[in-house]
């Protein structure tokens, strides 16, 4: 109920906690940071993590995590893509009202207005602006959010299959044995003939 008021006007809602969109990618130290030895796999140890300019990392490519992983994902209300734990992991926003009454598209209950005249338009507005920003934040993201070639994540394979092959050649340069299995396939079928005639 509103105090002050000859006649108290009653406001029923329940309330849930909130937590801001984030981005997060897959984050691959063993190939980011250079920790890998002789019998270590790249992409051993991936983990979800926050994508940003303000978190960084010792990484060879980059001084932070913009540079990382395969894919990038945009968490909001129901779209976690499997980054839930790192949603959750920031510091709450509050929490949102939500209050009865009649309900608009948004779920705002006019019971609000009793609060704030006008209130209840001015929160679907917001929410309709936030839905907005969603939604272009994921036509630039890319696949797999939409069905497209465009965004980032065009841009972060490309730059993860370099990361790997930089490795590889760096593990050939480590690696006491190499052995150039195509290679000695390749001259085993090409030379078939004459190990033929030899044998005999």
């Amino acid at each position: 109920t509103i105090p002050g008021t000859p006649d108290p006007t009653p406001v029923l809602g329940v309330r849930g906690e909130i937590y801001p969109d984030i981005l997060a990618a897959y984050h691959y130290p063993n190939l980011s940071d250079g920790n890998h030895g002789d019998s270590d796999l790249p992409l051993d140890g991936g983990e979800l993590i926050r994508v940003s300019r303000t978190i960084t990392d010792s990484g060879e490519y980059s001084t932070n995590n913009l540079g990382i992983g395969v894919t990038v994902y945009h968490s909001g209300d129901n779209d976690y893509s499997n980054a839930v734990g790192v949603v959750t992991s920031q510091s709450s926003l509050g929490y949102f009202y939500f209050f009865g009454g009649s309900e608009d598209s948004n779920g705002v209950g006019a019971n609000i207005n009793n609060l704030t005249s006008g209130a209840q338009s001015q929160v679907s507005g917001l929410i309709d602006d936030i839905d907005t920003l969603r939604t272009n934040l994921r036509i630039r993201i890319g696949p797999p959010h939409v069905a497209n070639n465009a965004g980032i994540n065009t841009i972060r394979e490309s730059k993860h299959r370099e990361e790997l092959d930089v490795w590889y050649d760096e593990a050939g340069n480590r690696t006491k044995n190499i052995a150039d299995f195509q290679g000695g396939m390749d001259a085993l079928t090409q030379n078939a003939s004459a190990i033929a005639e030899y044998n005999s």
